[in-house]
C-alpha cells in the first residue's frame, strides 16, 4: 500500500512540475501576457532563441551548439546537418499549428500544455 501512495505522490510532484515549466514557457512566449500565443509571439519568441543559440553568429544551427538531434533532423529539411533560419522557422510554425488543438489562431496555455 504505502508503494502505491508513494508512487502517486511521485507522480503528482513530477507532472506538476512539469506543468510548472510549461507554464513558465508559455509566460515567455505569450508576450502581452493576455492568455493567448499569437503566431507571431510563437515566432517572435523562437527567433529570439534562434539567436542565441546560435553562438557562431553563422544563421544555422549545428550539433556543437544544439545538441538534440531529433529536432536538427525534424528541421533540417536539406540534410546539410544543420538547421537555417527558414528550416527553423518553418518547423516552429508547424510545431504552433499543432498546438493550436481548436484551430482558432491561438494557443493557450493549455493547449501548449496538452503535448
Amino acid at each position: 500500500m504505502k508503494t502505491i501512495v508513494y508512487s502517486a505522490v511521485a507522480f503528482v510532484l513530477l507532472t506538476g512540475t512539469a506543468f510548472a515549466g510549461k507554464e513558465k514557457h508559455f509566460k515567455n512566449i505569450d508576450a502581452d501576457n493576455n492568455g493567448k500565443a499569437t503566431p507571431k509571439e510563437f515566432a517572435d519568441f523562437w527567433d529570439g532563441w534562434f539567436k542565441r543559440t546560435d553562438k557562431n553568429k553563422d544563421g544555422a544551427l549545428e550539433f556543437e551548439e544544439y545538441d538534440n538531434s531529433s529536432v536538427i533532423q525534424a528541421c533540417d529539411k536539406n540534410e546539410d546537418n544543420k538547421i537555417d533560419v527558414a528550416e527553423h522557422r518553418g518547423y516552429r510554425k508547424g510545431q504552433f499549428k499543432n498546438y493550436d488543438a481548436n484551430k482558432d489562431g491561438h494557443v493557450t496555455l493549455e493547449e501548449f500544455s496538452a503535448k
